[in-house]
């Protein structure tokens, strides 16, 4: 859709011409975050992949056999890819202002990954190699924030920019890892404790 004030230009998604931002703009003014995020139109994709997560979530803890349920979401899955995909030529993938081809993109390859660990952890019964990612599901929503509140990059430059300096291009993986890690053994600790953060 044109932005009003802007000659028509039908598909255009830069920060400067696209619908999602100039809604927030002018909902927002001074009050707007700063960033080249949409959030108020965005918020329906947002609110669909919730939707998504919560069908998946509610079909995983139902009465179905284990074997049904992988393949209903593997149908999920690749409907959702192919849904985004059509919708692409109409609407772009694009994550930055979450687009509705991108919610069906990013909900088809939840639906594949989900079905994929739940046969492998929960149906097969491989659970042992799975203990890293338990420690960061318990306790997701502090994962989360702690990554806004807390800056554990520059954690980690602290402790690993000496190492990150002899990496050469690998310094950003280093840094990125270090802060994974400090993160990991505050959620570990949690965990250990038996301290669980949830809405």
């Amino acid at each position: 859709m044109p932005v009003p004030g802007r000659a028509a230009n039908v598909g255009a998604y830069t920060p400067e011409a696209n619908l999602g931002i100039w809604i927030d703009k002018a909902l927002f003014g001074i009050h707007q975050d700063g960033t080249t995020y949409a959030w108020t139109l965005a918020s329906l994709g947002f609110g669909a992949t919730v939707l998504m997560g919560a069908l998946g979530g509610r079909l995983l803890k139902g009465p179905l056999p284990g074997a049904r349920k992988i393949q209903i979401l593997l149908c999920a899955g690749g409907s959702c890819l192919l849904a985004g995909w059509l919708l692409s030529y109409v609407v772009p993938i694009v994550k930055h202002i979450w687009t509705s081809s991108m919610a069906l993109w990013a909900g088809g390859w939840c639906y594949l990954l989900l079905a994929l660990f739940y046969g492998v952890i929960d149906v097969m019964g491989f659970r042992r190699w799975s203990f890293p990612l338990v420690i960061i599901g318990a306790n997701a929503i502090v994962a989360y924030m702690l990554f806004q509140l807390i800056d554990l990059k520059a954690i980690s430059r602290r402790l690993f920019g000496g190492l990150a300096a002899h990496t050469g291009n690998g310094a950003d993986f280093v840094i990125a890892a270090g802060a994974f890690g400090i993160l990991w053994f505050i959620l570990w600790y949690l965990y250990r404790n038996r301290t669980f953060i949830r809405v």
